[in-house]
């Protein structure tokens, strides 16, 4: 039935909702998309400390993150964060590797032990070799 046009059209009421969800979304997803980045990459700092505290003290056996944390973190932070938790490292990979070039991927996929290092590579913009939370 056409006769009075499309439900969303009859009432304008649709057509705002429609619009509003369109808009918000268009200004609230990078605002999201950066706030799950935060966290993160503060996972992986809290990780990398972490397994950094477990290295330089292997002799203190507690569970427990470390409150202090550096604002970088290197390739072998990021290696040993990743290896640490495993979680992290399938979420990571999965939220990159779509955006990778395909020949990144296929290295990776050829020799899965590089994974990280090309990540890490791959997510330090400014070739520092260290990840910045920006980054």
């Amino acid at each position: 039935n056409t006769r009075g046009g499309v439900f969303w059209m009859r009432n304008e009421y649709f057509l705002m909702i429609a619009l509003a969800s369109s808009i918000l979304t268009f200004y609230l997803w990078p605002i999201f998309e950066q706030e799950k980045a935060r966290q993160e990459f503060e996972t992986l700092q809290i990780c990398a400390a972490k397994t950094a505290q477990e290295i330089i003290s292997d002799h203190i056996q507690n569970d427990t993150f470390p409150q202090e944390r550096s604002d970088v973190v290197t390739l072998a932070q990021f290696e040993s964060a990743l290896q640490a938790d495993p979680v992290l490292a399938t979420r990571l990979f999965k939220a990159v590797k779509s955006q990778l070039e395909p020949e990144i991927v296929a290295a990776m996929e050829a020799a899965p032990v590089l994974a990280p290092a090309l990540i890490f590579e791959w997510l330090d913009r400014d070739n520092e070799g260290v990840l910045r939370q920006h980054e």
